[in-house]
């Protein structure tokens, strides 16, 4: 019995052992992690979601549709994020573009998200 468990494909303990399940090796590459977000208007605010998928969490950056500069506007570590920014000009609705970046202990790292944008009326 000893002998076995030295073994390349034996084993070890836990649920592999017991069940006999063995999860598929998960690989995380920091340089082509690429976040997705989601938008969506719930009241009064835009609620970003999204899904860390290996990074501790989201920097999430906005600015208004034909506007160069990104703002960050937070950090997220649990999706939703929402953006509860008033309106550039009251009563006039605007276009508003996000976009994020994974997050490892406070260094951001990978691939900027897709842009996605929403118009947003207050």
């Amino acid at each position: 019995m000893r002998n076995w468990k030295t073994l390349p494909g034996f084993a070890s303990s836990g649920s592999e052992a017991v069940l006999q399940l063995k999860g598929a090796e998960v690989s995380f590459d920091l340089n082509s992690y690429k976040p997705v977000l989601k938008l969506s208007q719930e009241a009064g605010r835009i609620k970003v979601e999204f899904a860390k998928k290996g990074v501790d969490g989201l920097a999430i950056y906005s600015r208004l549709r034909g506007t160069a500069a990104w703002h960050k506007i937070g950090p997220d570590t649990a999706s939703p994020y929402f953006d509860t920014g008033a309106l550039a000009q009251p009563g006039v609705p605007e276009v508003r573009e996000y976009m994020a970046r994974g997050f490892i202990q406070d260094e951001e790292l990978g691939l900027d998200s897709d842009v996605a944008s929403i118009t947003f009326a207050g």
